[in-house]
């Protein structure tokens, strides 16, 4: 069981995060900027003396706002989600349950921030998501961008 962390920029676990989302090749989801998000939230997975096996990051959102729809307000809040934007474990740790453990978290967070749902995209060559995904109960959605899926979850 890995130890799962909020890691934030300027500490050595966020040094070491990034590291293992460039051996992922999705730093670039790390220095990119997020007009639309409300706050960031960057999880690491940590096993043994500290050694990074995996990240999450989540974007908190109104829902809708990135793609220029009108904020939908229920009792007189308006909804907000949390997006998955990049998650990764190192191969050697797959399949043992820290992808798993950082979903999990990512889902408590954004329970614990109000928000409505969490929701992500992935390729459809992503077959190991696609599998925690659904076993965790997200439901799947056709993307128009290119062949990929938005998983979604109600919180």
């Amino acid at each position: 069981m890995a130890l799962i962390l909020e890691v934030h920029p300027s500490t050595t676990a966020y040094d070491a995060v990034f590291q293992v989302a460039e051996a992922l090749d999705q730093k670039r989801y790390l220095v990119r900027e997020y007009p639309h998000a409300k706050q960031r939230i960057l999880l690491g997975a940590f096993e043994g003396d500290d050694r990074p096996v995996g990240f999450l990051l989540a974007l908190v959102q109104v829902l809708g706002a990135e793609e220029g729809c009108s904020p939908v307000s229920l009792n007189g809040k308006v909804l907000l989600e949390s997006y998955m934007e990049a998650f990764g474990v190192l191969p050697e740790r797959r399949r043992v349950g820290i992808g798993q453990q950082l979903q999990e978290t990512a889902i408590q967070i954004a329970t614990d921030l109000g928000c409505y749902q969490v929701r992500s995209r992935s390729p459809s060559t992503a077959q190991e998501n696609y599998a925690l995904k659904l076993k965790m109960g997200y439901v799947m959605h056709p993307s128009k961008e290119n062949d990929s899926y938005y998983f979604i979850r109600k919180l």
